[in-house]
């Protein structure tokens, strides 16, 4: 606003009105320009915080799954330490580079009597007789391994009959 002295002659008081002023058109200009540079900035500040928020969710989810699976490996259960004996047993019989087979450790039929075995659990045991089998039937005999796989198939079964019973 400018102020400048009032052009009535009759009033002796020197008194001073306000009158606003417009802005030039060059400063709308520049008033403009400067504001849609900072939409334009922010705008791209908006994109940036997705990008970096869908990252930290990719993230999120790969954290839960890493975490599944170390509760899953890391869960210390007796059915855990049974299935750690199988393989204790399994490699005690290998001592003096001499290998048994694994039907004289264990039973061709197995009977496990636990009713809460998690398929994973089953898949690892499976891993872990067989690999045991191969290490101890590699040692005396290569040729056999042709015939065998590197793997045990471990079956399961419910007992409808308590589950009968219980339900």
């Amino acid at each position: 606003m400018k102020l400048r002295p009032s052009p009535c002659p009759e009033d002796q008081s020197d008194r001073t009105s306000t009158r606003p002023s417009q802005p030039s058109r060059q400063a709308k200009a520049n008033s403009r320009a400067r504001l849609d540079a900072d939409h334009a900035r922010l705008d791209l500040d908006h994109a940036r915080l997705d990008k970096e928020h869908a990252r930290l969710d990719k993230d999120h989810v790969i954290l839960d799954l890493d975490q599944a699976r170390l509760d899953l490996d890391h869960g210390v259960s007796q059915n855990d330490r049974d299935f750690s004996l199988f393989a204790r047993l399994a490699r005690s019989a290998c001592t003096d580079n001499r290998a048994d087979d694994l039907s004289t450790l264990f039973d061709p039929i197995m009977e496990f009597s636990f009713g809460n075995f998690s398929k994973a659990r089953i898949l690892k045991l499976s891993e872990d007789l067989g690999f045991v089998g191969t290490q101890l039937i590699r040692s005396e005999r290569p040729a056999a391994l042709a015939d065998r796989p590197a793997y045990v198939l471990i079956l399961t079964a419910l007992d409808l009959a308590s589950l009968d019973a219980s339900g």
